[in-house]
């Protein structure tokens, strides 16, 4: 299905780098000026859905103790996740890394949480 005219809503986001790869590929994704791959994977704003898209811009670093989602057109924006058990990540990263932090693409779209967080609900 369809995003925003921008992206593809998928079940889950790669966790590895092969399935990374498989995804950018499948999708076409380019790289940017720095020849770093555009492929990006991430929640919407409102935790309701994930989202695939080939990133139209510049592959940047984004601080430790983030992850990201995506909100308007393709955006991207960084969000604490401080409060996750686990899997929030404790050095800066760069977008086209983002497979080696699951927890910050495993949400409960019914609840709209991430699941590393104490109060969202597991099932």
């Amino acid at each position: 299905m369809t995003y925003r005219g921008f992206g593809y809503v998928v079940d889950s986001c790669p966790t590895s780098e092969t399935e990374f790869i498989t995804a950018a590929t499948r999708l076409n994704c380019g790289v940017d000026k720095y020849g770093r791959n555009q492929y990006t994977c991430v929640p919407n704003e409102d935790r309701s859905a994930l989202v695939e898209f080939c990133y139209g811009k510049i592959v940047s670093y984004y601080q430790k103790g983030h992850c990201l989602v995506t909100f308007g057109d393709g955006y991207l924006d960084q969000i604490s996740c401080d409060q996750f058990q686990a899997g929030c990540p404790e050095a800066n990263f760069r977008g086209n890394d983002l497979y080696k932090f699951s927890a910050c693409s495993l949400i409960n779209t019914e609840k709209q949480c991430f699941y590393a967080e104490l109060s969202c609900p597991n099932t």
